[in-house]
């Protein structure tokens, strides 16, 4: 609106001056028509005057250069504008990978903890199953051995019973079973004798320590079974007892024995049981 104005303005000023270019023009014909008439009657005529206004053109140049200026002002906002428009994307565009990012990068954090927490559970998993499995282990162990206790308890209680039944019979017998028993006794301190010169004590065993061992035999004194029969608590105490025998492998007197008085070899060495206590072994 306000370039119209001016326009408009430069439009009047125009024609203002034109109207005084033919004013002058008319003012100079009339002035000529009269003085010729003048010169012809001699009649005085009354002066005409003519107000006349002055009007400032402004230069054309100055009217060119203003509208250069004007539509180089008009460009230059344009290209802010298309500057400012082309930042303001270029920050969403960041802002909206960065947002990717952002989301990206907690994805995978999600997905690592996940896996961390897949891991855990299972290895937690795996060691109760293995935990289980000890136990159940453990447990048919124990139930093992305690009926192998229970089976030599009633060997030892039948072969009791039997000894008992045939001391019974006649006092004959029962004399001559003090004599086997006196007679065994010896043999006992050579068997608990061999034992010790084969036993290796181990680091851990303890005065106090006690397990009972059931020994089997043959007529020719070799060691043909040894079982515990009640543990010291300690396994390695109670298998240094049972290799002991191991390693003596055959009582070569009871060979002896059992020709000479196989009933007493029988009533007292095909399976017996020996008390395995430290103090009795002079440690």
């Amino acid at each position: 609106m306000h370039i119209s104005q001016r326009l408009r303005n430069y439009g009047i000023y125009g024609l203002a001056g034109l109207f005084s270019l033919v004013l002058h023009i008319f003012i100079l014909f009339l002035l000529f028509v009269g003085w010729t008439e003048k010169k012809g009657e001699h009649k005085p005529q009354r002066p005409k005057f003519v107000q006349a206004t002055l009007v400032q053109m402004a230069p054309k140049a100055d009217v060119q250069d203003k509208q250069a200026a004007k539509k180089k002002a008009q460009v230059a906002a344009l290209k802010k504008v298309e500057a400012q428009r082309k930042e303001k994307a270029r920050k969403q565009k960041a802002a909206e990978r960065e947002k990717a990012e952002r989301r990206k990068a907690e994805q995978e954090k999600a997905r690592i903890e996940k896996i961390r927490r897949d891991k855990a559970l299972k290895k937690k998993q795996n060691e109760e199953k293995a935990r289980k499995a000890a136990a159940q282990k453990k447990k048919i162990e124990q139930e093992k051995k305690a009926k192998e206790a229970e089976r030599q308890e009633e060997l030892q209680r039948q072969a009791r019973a039997q000894a008992l039944a045939s001391a019974l019979d006649s006092e004959d017998e029962f004399l001559a079973d003090e004599q086997s028993a006196q007679l065994a006794q010896g043999y006992q301190s050579y068997i608990q004798q061999r034992i010790i010169a084969n036993w290796n004590r181990p680091l851990s065993a303890r005065r106090g320590m006690e397990t009972i061992l059931s020994i089997q035999l043959v007529p020719t004194g070799q060691v043909v079974g040894v079982s515990v029969l009640r543990s010291s608590g300690n396994d390695a105490f109670d298998l240094s007892a049972q290799q002991a025998v191991k390693k003596v492998g055959r009582f070569d007197k009871l060979q002896q024995l059992s020709s000479q008085s196989p009933t007493v070899f029988e009533q007292n060495f095909r399976q017996f049981q020996l008390v395995f206590r430290p103090e009795d072994l002079r440690l």
